[in-house]
């Protein structure tokens, strides 16, 4: 069963209206979700650690790694996601161009 939701307005100004949809669109979301989401990080307060301290899944090794894609994941040159019924990202593909 889905939450029940209300709809709510808020005024942006026009510059960071822009910024959120180009972050948007840079990540391959929706305005709606990523405002959603943020309000919930920022309600219930923020990870600073991406890994849960139980992780058994993965050794420290993988840690690092993920660790280090999350860190540069906002400089990717493109990205795709797609989300189930229930807003669940089902897939994510990103990708880097360097210029040597």
């Amino acid at each position: 069963m889905k939450k029940k939701s209300k709809p709510t307005s808020v005024r942006l100004d026009t510059e960071l209206l822009n910024e959120l949809d180009q972050r948007c669109t840079s990540i391959g979301c929706k305005r709606n979700n990523f405002i959603k989401k943020a309000i919930e990080k920022e309600l219930n307060g923020s990870q600073s650690e991406p890994i849960p301290k139980n992780c058994m899944t993965c050794d420290e090794s993988s840690h690092e790694h993920m660790r280090k894609i999350i860190s540069i994941l906002h400089d990717s040159e493109e990205s795709t996601t797609e989300y189930d019924d229930d807003d669940r990202i089902i897939s994510f593909s990103t990708g880097w161009r360097y210029d040597n």
